[in-house]
């Protein structure tokens, strides 16, 4: 399917269907083990967006690169790659994407991107980009949860946001804000110096009131016990491709 002929998947398969993946951006392993620890507890599979070499297993991998230059774009992305050649599926760092990197990823033969935010929109479903690149659009990130006015003062219970209406939904977290269970950014701000040193960042922990975290389980129990269907980007795409 070309550009030209790009469109918008038909409406019949667009339900209430829910995808949970992670921003690895480069946290250390110890908080990367906890937020699969709890993923397996609850049997439901993330689709995992690497910035490094990682082990993550049961889950999908997928790429997440860090673009500095348009003129390094290539090396980045073919580097990473290089680490995860099964991988089929991309966000760019602080959600990148343009003609050129669509290009790239279809000689390297990634089939999906995941870096448009259509935050908390109702109907939302893939659609098909130039290079024939599927986006497969996200519906929350947890940034914008904290960091966004609009949304930080309707709080972190499950009920803050709608999650009743049709669509895909596609979550974005990080496992630096589940561990801290972030809820302003000044929080995130004074902790993040000690990134990559997880004792150090314990006593930074939002431990009195809600925040990223226990939105993030009370996620996942909402989808356990509501018998939700949840998916990885790559089954979505596999899913949707075929009804295209």
């Amino acid at each position: 399917m070309s550009f030209q002929d790009s469109q918008i998947i038909s409406d019949n398969i667009v339900d209430n269907t829910f995808c949970i993946t992670i921003d690895v951006d480069w946290s250390p392993d110890e908080l990367i083990e906890m937020v699969v620890e709890i993923l397996n507890s609850y049997k439901i599979k993330a689709t995992f967006f690497t910035t490094h070499q990682v082990t993550i297993n049961g889950h999908e991998i997928a790429l997440h690169p860090n673009y500095t230059s348009i003129d390094t774009c290539k090396e980045t992305i073919t580097k990473l790659h290089d680490l995860f050649p099964n991988a089929k599926g991309v966000r760019g760092h602080r959600l990148a994407s343009d003609e050129v990197l669509l290009s790239i990823y279809e000689k390297l033969g990634l089939l999906y991107q995941s870096g448009y935010l259509m935050l908390g929109m109702r109907n939302i479903r893939p659609i098909f980009l130039e290079f024939n690149i599927m986006e497969i659009p996200l519906f929350y990130m947890d940034r914008i949860h904290f960091d966004n006015s609009w949304y930080s003062k309707r709080g972190f219970s499950i009920n803050s946001i709608d999650l009743d209406h049709p669509g895909l939904k596609v979550f974005d977290f990080h496992p630096i804000h589940i561990f801290l269970n972030t809820n302003k950014i000044e929080l995130y701000e004074q902790a993040k110096k000690h990134y990559h040193e997880p004792k150090l960042l314990e006593p930074y922990r939002n431990k009195l009131k809600e925040g990223i975290g226990t939105y993030f389980n009370d996620l996942l129990q909402y989808i356990s016990d509501s018998g939700k269907k949840t998916y990885t980007l790559l089954e979505i795409y596999e899913k949707y491709r075929k009804r295209a």
